[in-house]
């Protein structure tokens, strides 16, 4: 008897077919992936869930790419990815269902494009209620693991933005709900605060309002509250967390209506949680929408790319807390990327830089490496897949995994920007790009990919 996907073997099967998936009609709800780093699935089965233990490190994708039904998964294992762990999304919320752990089928929000995600610690995890571990009455203090919590999105099947949060537990290998939202957004971002509290802040709703809204996840409680309003809205924005605490919200726009795009950039402001309120931060020297941006080792927090009143941004700022002021580095990227890039931290302190567009719209093979100890930057390997839109994990060697995007892509509709199901996996010490022999079994864009702790 198959049970959650897996077969008698203990190895999770591969998703089935669905015809009639065209490449041009890709976007909507969850699609999760659960991808082990090192070495296979530990063969003893999990005596409370009747399967085997999940990795001792993974890195969860969700969201975007696809048709509301197509909820499938990959694994990336030994450099290629394959179907060793594959889980299928749909059934988890159904047998979840069953178990009492989801509401029902008909009322679920899956998640689709644009849902904000962070990591969850195993700690959390165990004292949330209604989480699958608590609900089970588990304690799994034997290298417990955590999870990722996945908010908002927009759900392309029901044809609204989404409420839920869910919340994936490494541990049990499962998915519950976690709470939902006051306001239902997409396009927002999540930040984990110093006592694991998340902070919800901007995005949009489903009639184009830009939020000033913020709003807090408690783990302990299992609820969002109220974290006041934001000093303007924003979406298009960055929220990194600063060595005191605090929050720091950076650009994006706050209003869709850009005919003055100077006047729709946002400002900069600080998020206190231990008072509740915002501020405003310093001024970028050119403030911009569509930006990584990355916490720096040292505490500062290095703003890279994005789209500003005079058209793509190629100079980069460093946000200094002891100087309380944006500070330019010592030169400029070499390229400047409107929109879709990414900024990982690395073991060494150093930043890789990858994926964008370029000021015509295509897609940026250059990668580039920033060094906070010179603040300047260098060129990194090509990637083998120009991608925009992508994401980048960091896994446990400190190599660096960049999946999914938009590529130019050539087929029997034509050619042009599309969704890809390609990846690479860019290594520090050699500094080297390597693409993996096999693809994801399925396209993504606008989706989030979450290392949990």
């Amino acid at each position: 008897m198959q049970t959650r996907g897996i077969d008698d073997s203990g190895a999770f099967l591969r998703p089935p077919h669905i015809p009639g998936h065209g490449r041009r009609i890709r976007r909507a709800a969850m699609v999760a992936a659960f991808i082990p780093f090192m070495g296979m699935l530990c063969p003893e089965n999990d005596p409370a869930l009747g399967r085997p233990e999940p990795p001792t490190s993974a890195t969860v994708i969700a969201g975007g790419g696809l048709k509301a039904y197509q909820h499938a998964a990959d694994a990336y294992s030994n450099d290629e990815w394959n179907d060793q762990a594959y889980l299928r999304y749909q059934q988890e919320l159904e047998e979840a269902y069953y178990r009492g752990l989801m509401v029902p089928p008909s009322q679920r929000d899956p998640i689709g494009p644009n849902p904000a995600a962070v990591p969850v610690s195993s700690n959390a995890i165990a004292n949330m209620p209604g989480s699958p571990r608590s609900k089970l009455g588990r304690t799994l203090q034997e290298s417990p693991r955590g999870g990722a919590l996945f908010i908002g999105g927009f759900d392309e099947g029901a044809g609204h933005v989404s409420s839920a949060a869910l919340l994936y537990d490494g541990q049990t290998d499962s998915w519950s709900r976690a709470g939902d939202l006051i306001h239902p957004r997409e396009q927002h971002t999540a930040t984990v605060l110093a006592d694991e509290r998340v902070l919800v802040v901007g995005g949009t709703d489903f009639d184009s309002t830009i939020f000033e809204a913020a709003e807090i996840f408690n783990p302990a409680t299992g609820e969002f509250t109220s974290a006041g309003a934001s000093q303007s809205p924003h979406v298009g924005h960055t929220a990194s967390l600063l060595p005191d605490g605090r929050v720091l919200i950076v650009g994006g726009v706050n209003t869709l209506d850009t005919s003055d795009f100077a006047a729709a950039l946002a400002g900069n402001e600080f998020f206190d949680p231990a008072s509740s309120q915002f501020s405003p931060a310093p001024l970028l020297a050119a403030p911009r929408t569509g930006h990584a941006a990355v916490e720096l080792d040292d505490g500062r927090v290095l703003i890279v790319g994005g789209f500003g009143a005079g058209g793509s941004v190629l100079a980069a700022e460093i946000y200094d807390p002891a100087a309380d002021a944006f500070m330019p580095t010592a030169n400029d990227p070499s390229h400047a990327r409107q929109s879709g890039v990414t900024a990982t931290l690395l073991t060494d302190e150093r930043v890789l830089i990858a994926g964008g567009l370029d000021d015509n719209a295509e897609p940026i093979a250059a990668t580039e490496l920033f060094d906070p100890q010179s603040d300047s930057f260098s060129p990194g390997p090509n990637l083998k897949t120009p991608r925009a839109g992508c994401q980048a994990a960091r896994l446990p060697d400190g190599s660096v995994l960049i999946m999914g995007g938009q590529g130019i892509v050539s087929d029997d509709d034509g050619t042009g920007l599309d969704d890809l199901d390609t990846s690479e996996v860019f290594d520090p010490a050699a500094e080297s790009m390597t693409a993996s022999s096999t693809t994801m079994s399925l396209p993504r864009y606008q989706f989030r990919a979450v290392t949990i702790p």
